[in-house]
């Protein structure tokens, strides 16, 4: 045995630190090393947070569903009530018009301010009532143009057909009329006052806001424009393209002019008309439509401080007829053949 380990115990001591090193190998190997979690990594409440989310877009889609039913609702009902009014006629539609616009009809007139300086741009119209009460109305030229401003007392003239020029009789203002019990323009007082009687509400068909032609009151396209611009307006070319773009140039068969209202005035608190026609004003005579809108232009201008036509042009479609069309078609008229 000496003598073995004297000839090999060298490679006796070097097998056997390799087989202790292979099995220190072999044992540290076989066990894996834990890995370490990320920071705040948790799959439960990864999903639980995920479910949570699902649960509130599922509420969130519901209540926009439910929000568009109502919608839908509201619009039907809006609907199935402007169907309601367009049926009405005569009474019932002056009693839904009283409801909506009259309300403090029959509030007294302010007297009208003094006014200092005889150049006021604003005192140049024939017909200045009080001073205007702002606001939302649809007594304004336009047929889709229904928000407004509203003057006041009332203040009618009379005109010879045949001249075509107003004359000096004044009637007497009445009362606030009705389409029901309204038969003729004026009162018996006022109608021994003027040359020539309005046309008369009669009751055909069922429907009292009918009118009858009176052939006394027959007015040309030439008269039109020669009582427009010569009525004292502020800006009478924009009054002038105004009555030819709301009358269609004075088309005798359009039902505007039928009613004698020359700037498709609606119902208003002026209440310069004599009844109402679908919502629009039926006038004694245009000259009462011509100095209805007097006071109309007016108030623009006082109320606003409007000063210069394009000024005026800019109010009217900004802030009654917004849409590109009317601004096109009053252009068209002010710049065309309609004004000279």
């Amino acid at each position: 045995m000496k003598d073995f380990f004297d000839k090999h115990g060298i490679g006796v001591i070097v097998v056997v630190a390799l087989l202790l090193a292979g099995g220190w190998y072999i044992a540290t190997r076989s066990e894996q090393p834990k890995q370490r979690a990320g920071p705040g990594f948790d799959s439960t409440t990864y999903y639980k947070n995920l479910y949570q989310q699902g649960e509130l877009n599922y509420q969130f889609h519901s209540r926009i569903k439910e929000h568009d039913t109502q919608i839908k609702q509201l619009k039907g009902q809006l609907d199935q009530e402007k169907r309601r009014i367009d049926g009405l006629h005569g009474p019932d539609l002056q009693r839904e018009v009283d409801r909506q616009f009259n309300q403090d009809a029959d509030r007294q007139p302010q007297t009208p301010p003094t006014r200092s300086g005889q150049n006021d741009p604003v005192q140049r119209g024939r017909s200045a009532g009080g001073p205007p009460v702002p606001g939302r109305g649809t007594g304004e030229p336009g047929h889709d143009c229904p928000e407004g401003l509203v003057a006041v007392s009332p203040n009618s003239y009379d005109f010879s057909a045949a001249a075509g020029y107003p004359v000096d009789e004044q009637p007497r203002p009445a009362s606030p009329k009705r389409i029901g019990d309204v038969h003729d323009g004026f009162s018996s007082d006022d109608a021994k006052a003027t040359p020539f009687t309005a046309r008369k509400l009669v009751v055909a068909d069922g429907h009292p806001d009918r009118l009858r032609p009176d052939s006394r009151d027959q007015v040309s396209r030439n008269n039109f424009r020669q009582l427009i611009l010569t009525n004292g307006y502020v800006y009478p070319r924009i009054a002038l393209a105004i009555s030819s773009v709301e009358t269609g140039g004075w088309h005798p068969s359009t039902a505007i002019i039928q009613q004698r209202n020359l700037f498709a005035m609606k119902a208003n608190r002026r209440q310069n008309y004599i009844g109402l026609r679908f919502g629009y004003a039926v006038f004694a005579t245009y000259q009462a439509s011509l100095d209805d809108y007097g006071q109309y232009e007016q108030a623009v201008i006082r109320v606003y401080g409007i000063r210069g036509e394009q000024a005026y042009i800019d109010h009217i479609c900004k802030r009654f007829c917004p849409a590109p069309s009317y601004r096109a078609k009053l252009m068209k008229a002010l710049n065309g053949s309609v004004v000279k």
